[in-house]
């Protein structure tokens, strides 16, 4: 990579940590308003009230998930590995809210419907104990273990 390209490497590295930090603190304002407004009808005994606070979260983080991984995909493809390390590095925060939201959708049955909804978990501490609720950490260290075993290209 010649030094312009590391220049340019490392500018659109910034501007892509800043603006994933922007976008990323406005996710988490929308999801707390839609959780404001949600609770005037909102399930008000456990689990309910954190699995839909769980699954909003995920609902409005998930399409900066999805662009996150569109964008490290790109600049890996593109040849710019410092942006795609920091998107990866501050992305890892998004997909947290994003598992739940899988874990929710595979556990409940009608979630927005008050009289019909029905979940695999009974009581709030089999919610917070579910083992499969840090899946997320193991599909995090995956990429890492696979970037990191790759063998490095030799120096000239």
């Amino acid at each position: 990579m010649t030094l312009e390209n590391q220049e340019r490497d490392a500018r659109l590295s910034k501007l892509a940590g800043v603006t994933f930090i922007v976008l990323y603190g406005a996710s988490i304002l929308i999801s707390l308003e839609l959780q404001r407004q949600s609770a005037r009808d909102s399930f008000d005994d456990p689990p309910w009230y954190f699995i839909r606070h769980d699954a909003i979260h995920g609902l409005v983080f998930l399409p900066l998930a999805i662009a996150c991984v569109v964008t490290i995909l790109v600049a890996m493809r593109r040849k710019y590995p410092q942006v795609a390390r920091t998107l990866f590095g501050v992305g890892f925060f998004a997909f947290q809210p994003v598992w739940q939201l899988l874990l929710i959708y595979l556990n409940t049955e009608n979630l927005f419907d008050r009289a019909t909804a029905s979940t695999s978990w009974t009581t709030f501490d089999s919610y917070l104990s579910d083992p499969w609720r840090w899946g997320w950490l193991g599909l995090a260290v995956i990429p890492l273990l696979i970037l990191g075993l790759r063998p490095k290209p030799a120096a000239l």
